[in-house]
């Protein structure tokens, strides 16, 4: 079988060993309500940033999980609605199709190597594809919105999903597909953005969201104005959609959320949580 299209993002990556970490993919493995995915561990590690994360979650008495490299598969993606997380974040390579056009869908990175003999009905219908970061890099699978459309199981519990990686809110399709499975908000950067940048960008945001228990909107607009764009690519971080900006962590991880939930969409969760406001719109000059 043939497949051509090849995801590479415009990164310089250094080539680390996997850590691996043992999870179930039916559930949650502790009870808790955060998971912490790091894919970038196998190509942009940075044990300080896990390191702060956890002494964060720590302090505010917190449990998460954590899931590094290799094992987040395509598998771990499938079953990730399911698993009952409140807050997820993604620390994973991400972007789109080359060639580069605004109207593509976003891809997020798996951890686990291509294989053409594998996943072959998925990869037909382009719900995966191979994805890798530069022309030398490893190649890995690549999930999009149509995986998230309709191999993805169960429905995620109001979740906010971070894709601290490129350009995932870029253009909405991909994020589209994640509050239709049930997630109520996506935070992610409209273009480009360097692992370092990111890295430290989240970090001042989690500080922020979780000490703190500022808005979701309140704690893009401290980051933006304490750390600002990525000075490489001049990309900005956004929430998606608007409304979803007055979520607080304390509203996550209460026993009530989702206050409003359906099956196929989150428009009315999000209704309930904020006053009417003007739709997003996505500065897409940024990434040519």
């Amino acid at each position: 079988m043939q497949i051509s299209a090849v995801l590479i993002l415009a990164l310089i990556i250094y080539l680390m060993p996997t850590i691996r970490v043992d999870i179930s993919w039916t559930t949650s493995s502790s009870g808790s309500k955060v998971l912490v995915a790091d894919q970038l561990d196998l190509s942009s590690r940075n044990v300080a940033f896990r390191a702060s994360l956890g002494a964060l979650f720590e302090r505010a008495g917190i449990r998460y999980d954590l899931v590094i490299g290799s094992n987040i598969t395509v598998d771990f993606y499938r079953m990730l609605p399911s698993m009952g997380y409140r807050l997820i974040v993604l620390r994973v390579h991400s972007g789109l199709l080359y060639p580069i056009s605004l109207d593509k869908p976003v891809y997020l990175f798996s951890g686990e190597k291509y294989s053409s003999s594998k996943y072959e009905d998925e990869q037909l219908n382009n719900e995966l594809v191979p994805a890798q970061v530069t022309e030398i890099s490893p190649v890995y699978f690549a999930v999009g919105l149509r995986f998230v459309e309709r191999s993805m199981n169960g429905t995620f519990l109001g979740s906010v999903i971070i894709i601290s990686g490129c350009s995932g809110l870029i253009n909405t399709y991909l994020a589209d597909a994640l509050l239709s499975r049930g997630a109520s908000a996506v935070i992610s950067w409209d273009g480009l953005v360097t692992a370092k940048h990111t890295d430290r960008a989240f970090n001042y945001f989690m500080e922020d969201f979780v000490t703190n228990d500022v808005t979701i909107e309140q704690a893009v607009r401290d980051t933006m104005g304490g750390v600002g764009p990525d000075p490489e690519y001049e990309s900005y971080l956004k929430v998606y959609p608007e409304n979803a900006g007055r979520i607080r962590l304390s509203d996550l991880l209460s026993p009530s959320w989702p206050t409003t939930r359906t099956t196929t969409t989150t428009s009315e969760l999000v209704k309930a949580l904020a006053l009417p406001a003007s739709s997003s719109r996505l500065d897409e000059q940024r990434l040519q």
